[in-house]
């Protein structure tokens, strides 16, 4: 029981904290002097995955949450109700380190067994769901993900009314599955509603509150909207920071988003500032080797190189994508964000041949990893644009860039508007030379 209700405390209040994965150790260690349960081992080994999971440390979350796994299946047999809570924990890891196919078929496995113990309509039937169609929005299946959120969506309604805050949370996310296939209003409003229904139920001081509010910026973000991005992004930060602190993770995500806002509105120089305070603390608070503190050299990276500052933003890319590599490998979707932007600070240095290296990996992992429309088409022109200086590659790049024009072609956002056009004007220039050609 000591080590249960150790196990318990851990998961409320400390998982982001430092002093998590020191609870999560001795909480192990009691499990461990409870001779006889295994079951209680398993449930701290994994918590214990849960925090590093919540610390960002996914190589080390996947490898407890299989050790996990091992032990339920060895104790409990394939098919009991804690084995698919294991394989759907595994399922999500994974999703976050980027290995969606496994995640995949990790959630399915979940899926099959809760139905055997639960039915079709168990609020935990609804986070499987969710946990799939997160899988498929990653990996840009939107109308699997579409279904996925839905039906998880039906169950919440079905089992716990329309007032219930993850009912709420469960239109959060149909919202964003809407918005990436265009369909902006219906996006809008489940969005809002998402909003709204938070709002009502936890009222508007509440960190779930906080993330709504969010989302819908990420909503005007994408559409184009960056006045109302900005807005909703202060709002959220407020509140975390009203709620949580200043050095909270969830603040910190809030306050890069909003200087995200800030550079779309043309602020660079406020947007640099607010980045890189977001990178020193997220440095102190979630140390070297966090996808958050990656994510912040990235976005640094590419406010620099908007403001002209071609080296720094080249050393900040390098950066971002080394602290990529070393919090979940070569082959994260988000990693390509790091290669895109190192390729064209340095192509804009004249220096094509040492960009194309980069280019091509952020065209080869956007491909493989089925990205968002909007991604392909800026890696397959990057890396086009950087093979064009080179003679005998300019058939293969006026290819990549009508396969651009192809995927921009696609996206309803206005944010695609001027790359859609320097594309075009790309392609129908007369001579290699205005191409950029030596």
């Amino acid at each position: 029981m000591r080590a249960r209700r150790l196990t318990l405390v851990v998961g409320d209040r400390l998982r982001r904290a430092p002093e998590g994965l020191a609870f999560a150790e001795v909480a192990i260690g009691l499990a461990e002097g409870d001779v006889g349960d295994p079951a209680t081992l398993a449930s701290a080994r994994n918590n214990l995955a849960n925090v590093l999971l919540a610390q960002g440390r996914y190589p080390e979350a996947e490898a407890e949450h299989r050790r996990v796994l091992a032990m339920r299946i060895a104790a409990r047999g394939e098919r009991h109700y804690d084995v698919a809570t294991s394989r759907l924990n595994l399922g999500n890891v994974l999703t976050s380190a980027g290995d969606l196919d496994e995640a995949d078929a990790e959630i399915g496995l979940a899926l099959a067994i809760l139905r055997e113990h639960l039915g079709d309509d168990h609020p935990e039937l609804a986070v499987a769901y969710s946990s799939k169609g997160g899988v498929a929005m990653t990996a840009g299946r939107f109308a699997e993900a579409e279904a996925s959120f839905r039906e998880a969506l039906r169950i919440r309604l079905a089992t716990q009314g329309p007032e219930h805050v993850q009912v709420a949370e469960a239109r959060g996310n149909l919202g964003n599955v809407l918005q990436a296939q265009g369909r902006l209003d219906e996006a809008e409003a489940e969005l809002r509603a998402t909003v709204l229904g938070i709002e009502s139920v936890l009222g508007d001081e509440h960190p779930h509150a906080a993330i709504a509010h969010s989302n819908l910026g990420s909503f005007f973000q994408a559409a184009g909207r960056a006045a109302d991005a900005e807005a909703e992004y202060r709002r959220a930060h407020a509140t975390a920071d009203r709620a949580l602190g200043k050095q909270h993770p969830l603040t910190l995500t809030f306050r890069h988003n909003l200087a995200g806002a800030r550079s779309d509105v043309g602020d660079l120089a406020e947007a640099e500032s607010e980045l890189r305070e977001v990178a020193t603390l997220r440095l102190e608070v979630l140390g070297p080797d966090h996808p958050d503190v990656a994510r912040t050299h990235v976005a640094l990276g590419t406010t620099l190189l908007q403001r002209g500052r071609l080296g720094e933003a080249e050393a900040a890319y390098r950066e971002g994508a080394a602290t990529w590599e070393r919090a979940v490998g070569p082959d994260h979707l988000e990693l390509a964000d790091a290669w895109v932007g190192l390729a064209q600070a340095i192509a804009r240095q004249d220096r094509d041949a040492e960009a194309r290296p980069a280019a091509q990996r952020a065209y080869d992992l956007r491909r493989s990893q089925h990205a968002a429309a909007e991604g392909r088409a800026e890696a397959a022109f990057t890396l086009a644009k950087v093979s064009w200086s080179t003679p005998s590659e300019r058939a293969r790049a006026l290819e990549l860039a009508r396969e651009a024009r192809e995927a921009y072609a696609s996206v309803t956002s206005t944010r695609a508007d001027a790359p859609r056009r320097e594309v075009a004007s790309w392609l129908s220039a007369p001579t290699p030379h205005e191409r950029g050609a030596p």
